[in-house]
């Protein structure tokens, strides 16, 4: 019966894998939310809910936008790093995909850590009525001065928690 459970958990525990090829990091994750897409999807989208699932931003300002765009500066206390990043993000597909990209950062690390770029888009699809698997996939550019191996375990751990977070927010909500 116990490992009957478990494994009910883990079809719904966020998946989240990080493959590496020089400074690039890909992170690749997904979770299932037990909403409607078309629930989960304002949530995504809209920045004044973020700082609800990401648990270490200290604030989120907006710094403009129109229909299908917005910029917004994220300032935050992450392992090993303070950040003050400013993300660009707009809809690639209503409903479905948000693509986002960095166009700046400040970070205080003691680690040698300076990064150099970030893409990522996240997409959603409805498995049924009442289910949607939330998919995200970033591409991070970041000279990890010889922590490639802490970055890695960070980038998969901050990955599985923010999308747990996600899913409990939505499912919340």
């Amino acid at each position: 019966m116990i490992s009957l459970l478990l494994w009910l958990l883990s079809l719904t525990a966020p998946k989240a894998e990080v493959y590496r090829d020089g400074k690039e990091f890909t992170v690749i994750a997904s979770v299932d939310i037990e909403r409607c897409s078309s629930e989960v999807w304002p949530l995504l989208w809209e920045f004044k809910h973020i700082k609800e699932y990401v648990d270490n931003l200290k604030s989120i300002d907006s710094l403009g936008g129109g229909d299908n765009w917005y910029s917004v500066r994220y300032i935050g206390d992450f392992p090993f790093l303070h950040a003050e990043v400013t993300n660009y993000k707009w809809i690639v597909e209503e409903g479905v995909k948000i693509g986002a990209s960095t166009t700046k950062y400040i970070i205080e690390s003691p680690l040698p850590i300076k990064f150099e770029s970030s893409k990522c888009l996240w997409r959603l699809e409805s498995l049924a009525p009442d289910l949607t698997r939330v998919h995200f996939c970033s591409n991070v550019v970041v000279d990890a001065g010889g922590f490639e191996g802490i970055y890695t375990a960070i980038a998969k751990t901050d990955g599985k928690r923010i999308l747990r977070n996600f899913a409990r927010y939505c499912e919340g909500y």
